[in-house]
């Protein structure tokens, strides 16, 4: 597991969507990794895929993460 697995952002959402029974897709996982790396890029899927948690998830861990440095 690398740092990226071990964020407190990438946790939150993880169990998040375990409570809501369900699990980010591989694309999804893959998505997250690239962004956390510092890459930019387009998520081509069908509609209703998650192509949006795929791309917002990076904002949310920066969030987190900014908020636990004050």
């Amino acid at each position: 597991m690398n740092s990226f697995e071990q964020s407190y952002g990438f946790r939150t959402v993880l169990t998040w969507l375990q409570q809501q029974t369900r699990e980010p897709f591989s694309f999804q996982l893959q998505t997250w990794k690239k962004i956390a790396q510092g890459y930019s890029g387009m998520v081509v899927a069908p509609t209703g895929f998650g192509k949006t948690y795929s791309v917002f998830y990076r904002n949310i861990d920066r969030l987190y993460e900014s908020s636990r440095a004050l």
